[in-house]
């Protein structure tokens, strides 16, 4: 009986305590900051997207010189050519999807994605170098 007679004491704290707009300048100030480091990040997320969109055509004609060098190949030149450039195009489909997802994820830490993103370009780079320089 004596635990009910504080029910009323505890919703009437409660009320009190309910959250409303607030006039605090260093939430405001906090808030503000935290908007403005949201755009720089958005505005580095675009920058580092459009690079590497710019550095994907590039590889895209490299690889177009590997098709046309496979066309014009004979033999086990040919063969190995056709295998290294399939792989190279599904090396590319990752990477393109990552890319995408970067892209489209704004929930996923920026730094996880950057690195993972970092990587996979990285090596996709050298093998599409490495191939070129093998069938020169």
């Amino acid at each position: 009986m004596k635990m009910l007679a504080w029910i009323p004491l505890l919703s009437l704290l409660l009320i009190g305590c309910k959250p409303g707009p607030t006039t605090n300048p260093t939430l405001q100030s906090a808030n503000k900051e935290v908007a403005e480091a949201g755009d720089k990040l958005n505005t580095a997320k675009n920058a580092y997207l459009a690079s590497l969109r710019d550095e994907m055509r590039d590889a895209d004609i490299d690889l177009d010189k590997l098709r046309a060098r496979a066309r014009n190949a004979t033999g086990d030149a040919k063969v190995k050519l056709e295998t290294n450039i399939k792989g190279l195009e599904s090396h590319r489909g990752t990477v393109q999807r990552q890319l995408d997802d970067i892209a489209s994820d704004s929930k996923r830490g920026w730094d996880e994605l950057k690195t993972g993103m970092d990587k996979s370009w990285a090596e996709f780079k050298t093998a599409v170098k490495k191939a070129n320089d093998e069938f020169k």
